[in-house]
């Protein structure tokens, strides 16, 4: 990459191992014994309240599956079906894996690969354009936590902040969610899971 971006230090190799809790460790997939390099322990990338403890086996840098972690404090071992969709969702042949450029008309479906240096200088100039002909609120931010996790979100913003873009407030999928919790609950944020997770037994 070029001076002008940093890596992103946490898709390094040596950081990624710096995780693994166990290697060799012989997994089920598919009805044969598979030997998986490593285990890495991390946590699921949604942003649910839970923030499920995540054990994932690499085989060939590839990931091969995924397991809730035992030893997580308030989920103890247990995913939802996201969760372990993660593998089916990480290693999909339509998953997007670097920027594409559209080179034809909208809905032609005509796309040239480009480096993320690229892509970068491409999204500023539009930016710096947008801006200069009608002013620094016609970019809008829209984006929310979702599987950007909140610290992500927080930078991003800090971003669109500075930038005197516009913002919206609240989100369907957010303002649903909180209505949810109040009439059942009484309150957006219910019991401390900590809490309820010593009083469970599943």
């Amino acid at each position: 990459m070029s001076e002008r971006y940093h890596d992103i230090p946490w898709r390094r190799q040596e950081d990624l191992d710096r995780f693994a809790v166990r290697r060799n460790v012989p997994v089920w997939i598919g009805g044969k014994k598979v030997i998986a390099d490593r285990v890495v322990k991390t946590c699921c990338p949604h942003n649910c309240y839970d923030t499920c403890g995540e054990l994932v086996y690499v085989k060939d840098e590839k990931v091969i599956k995924i397991e809730g972690d035992p030893d997580h404090p308030i989920t103890k071992g247990h995913l939802c079906l996201k969760g372990f969709a993660n593998v089916q969702k990480i290693n999909s042949p339509d998953r997007m894996k670097y920027p594409l450029l559209r080179t034809g008309e909208r809905g032609e479906g005509k796309f040239r690969r480009i480096t993320w240096d690229e892509a970068m200088d491409w999204m500023v100039e539009k930016i710096h354009a947008i801006q200069a002909q009608y002013g620094p609120e016609a970019i809008l931010e829209y984006c929310y936590s979702g599987n950007r996790e909140h610290m992500a979100k927080a930078v991003a913003g800090r971003l669109w902040n500075l930038m005197g873009a516009s913002k919206l407030v609240g989100s369907f999928c957010l303002l649903s969610g909180v209505a949810g919790s109040v009439g059942t609950v009484g309150s957006q944020f219910t019991m401390d899971p900590q809490i309820w997770s010593e009083h469970a037994d599943t």
